[in-house]
C-alpha cells in the first residue's frame, strides 16, 4: 500500500490498527524549516532541517524531506530521511521512501523499492521516547 493510499480520517491517522492520533503540526509542501520539533503528532510534506523527538507519531509524506534524527512511537516514511530513526512501536517505510541512517524499531515494515542505507536494530519497545 502506497502512502497516498492511506485513509485519512478527519484529524486522525490510522495504519494497521496503530493510531497516531490528531496531527498537531503540519509542515506544508512549500515550507522549509530549520529547527527542532518536540512531541505530538507531526506530518512533514516540506523540508525540515532539525531533529524530531518525543513525538507520538511522525509521517513523512512522499515529497517530505527530513535532515535530522527522529525519535517517536510510530514513524511512517514515504519521503526522504537523512538521519537516524528510533520508533519504539512501529516503523513503516514505503516504496517511495529513501532513508539514509540507522534504524531502531520494535516493529518494521519496508516495502519493495524503498531505498535504505544504514543499520537496523530491533528494540523491545520499552525504550524511552
Amino acid at each position: 500500500m502506497k502512502l497516498k493510499e492511506l485513509k485519512f480520517f478527519p484529524g486522525i491517522i490510522r495504519k494497521n490498527n496503530n493510531q497516531i492520533g490528531k496531527i498537531d503540526t503540519i509542515i506544508g509542501s512549500s515550507t522549509n524549516l530549520k529547527g527542532n520539533l518536540l512531541e505530538g503528532a507531526i506530518r512533514i510534506d516540506g523540508r525540515l532541517q532539525g531533529n524530531i523527538s518525543g513525538a507520538d507519531g511522525v509521517i513523512i509524506g512522499e515529497n517530505g524531506v527530513v535532515e535530522g534524527d527522529i525519535t517517536a512511537k510510530t514513524v511512517i516514511v514515504g519521503g526522504k530521511i537523512i538521519g537516524n530513526v528510533t520508533a519504539s512501536e512501529n516503523l513503516e517505510i514505503y516504496s517511495s521512501a529513501e532513508v539514509k541512517g540507522d534504524l531502531k524499531y520494535s516493529r518494521i515494515s519496508i516495502e519493495e523499492g524503498a531505498i535504505f542505507e544504514g543499520t537496523c536494530q530491533k528494540i523491545d519497545g520499552k525504550e524511552e521516547i
